[in-house]
């Protein structure tokens, strides 16, 4: 697939919400094709001319839909949904779906399709090349919501949780491939929250779908589930593997050691609190909406609160900055702080606070 034709099949999205909330409750935001420098070539695991994966830089959340295969808008098929990445704090949480004939089930059994979770790294790589090796039956789409756009989402004033938004991700990916027109007459969904709640939800979406099972582990029992949560986990792992943060100065400065991205990971959390600037934060590759992050901004950040009154604000924003000095931040490796050559104690905290009105 050549570059032009790649990108027009890439939409990255500007903190619009998954398409399947109310009109009146969605940002008013616009979308516009993938970016060539920074965005993946369109498939996950393409590769550069030196067979080396492009640097992903992840801000908003990216769409990516395969080719329709002919056969799939002239006869009956089957589409399973799964996700990966929905509990880790780090990284996005990407969604998918694959489908194909149903009198071509065969093709899921040849290429050994199993619930992700359950196979090795190597082997999710493998048959993920196989199911792109198969255009002419199959074919996939997902979505990969950013941890930008996550936290923006369920930290707005508007609470938007993380469960409506998997089902109005995975309703969109449903009714973009029925638009294409693929004859969808079976659907098989990984479950996220109650089954029976869900799969009559999605029952009363799309009437006209013969056949909606929403089931717990459905991506054990049903091919097309398999072979989507094997689309969904390579993604997410790609996105990581060649994540590119954002915030250019931290490029060299930040490791990458951060483990599963679990909040259960003992490595995740002393990433957390190894990279944890107590003026800004972290990057972009966090979910700041997840309690484990919250909690610890809460406990190490310096200004983890904007009181609305002025006087309260001054006040609130003197205290911190003194209880700041106390702690002599001078002794942390803050990379912002290296980056922009300020000091704790009689540079971050004057600096900052000089930016507000404030005099430490």
């Amino acid at each position: 697939m050549d570059q032009e034709a790649t990108l027009s099949t890439i939409k990255t999205t500007h903190n619009e919400a998954p398409a399947a909330l109310p009109e009146d409750s969605s940002p008013s935001t616009s979308t516009e094709p993938g970016n060539a420098a920074t965005d993946p070539t369109g498939e996950p695991m393409s590769v550069d001319e030196d067979n080396t994966a492009a640097a992903v830089t992840m801000v908003r959340s990216i769409e990516y839909h395969s080719p329709v295969p002919d056969v799939c808008r002239k006869h009956p098929c089957v589409l399973g949904v799964d996700e990966a990445g929905r509990g880790p704090v780090l990284g996005p949480m990407v969604y998918a779906v694959c489908y194909l004939p149903k009198d071509q089930g065969e093709v899921l059994t040849e290429i050994k399709v199993d619930d992700s979770k359950v196979l090795n790294e190597e082997m999710r790589s493998s048959r993920f090349d196989l199911i792109k090796a198969r255009p002419d039956v199959l074919g996939y789409s997902y979505n990969a919501l950013s941890p930008q756009d996550l936290s923006e989402w369920m930290l707005r004033r508007s609470k938007y949780n993380l469960n409506a938004i998997a089902h109005n991700t995975t309703i969109a990916l449903i009714r973009h491939v029925l638009n294409q027109g693929v004859q969808i007459d079976e659907i098989y969904v990984d479950t996220v929250g109650p089954p029976a709640t869900y799969e009559k939800k999605l029952k009363e979406l799309f009437p006209k779908v013969a056949t909606i099972t929403v089931a717990k582990k459905a991506d054990s029992l049903y091919p097309s589930v398999s072979a989507a949560s094997i689309v969904a986990k390579v993604t997410r792992d790609h996105y990581l593997s060649q994540w590119q943060f954002a915030e250019t100065a931290l490029a060299n400065v930040v490791d990458r050691d951060w483990g599963s991205g679990y909040p259960s990971d003992p490595n995740t959390v002393k990433w957390l609190k190894r990279n944890l600037d107590p003026v800004f934060g972290w990057p972009g590759i966090i979910r700041f909406s997840w309690s484990t992050a919250e909690n610890l901004l809460k406990e190490d950040v310096v200004v983890d609160d904007w009181p609305t009154d002025r006087e309260e604000r001054e006040h609130s924003i003197k205290a911190k900055f003194a209880v700041a000095r106390a702690k002599d931040l001078d002794t942390t490796t803050s990379a912002l702080r290296r980056k922009f050559g300020l000091r704790a104690v009689g540079g971050t905290a004057a600096s900052v606070g000089s930016m507000f009105g404030v005099k430490a």
